[in-house]
């Protein structure tokens, strides 16, 4: 994950807390930083990026 419009990458610690903070949305349709349509359970998809991008940094996410 980077941040924007930086485009910085993020460190495990801020994506953890993002995904504490990240509000159950319920939504089933976004739009990605690349202008791409995300479909399916947007919530989901964010915390699997999420965990994914976390694990590749060697952290942890329960």
């Amino acid at each position: 994950m980077w941040s924007y419009p930086n485009l910085l990458p993020l460190n495990s610690t801020e994506v953890e807390r993002m995904v504490k903070r990240y509000p159950t949305t319920g939504a089933i349709k976004a739009l990605d930083n690349f202008g791409r349509t995300l479909k399916g359970n947007v919530d989901s998809i964010f915390k699997v990026s999420a965990q994914a991008h976390i694990k590749r940094l060697g952290g942890t996410h329960s």
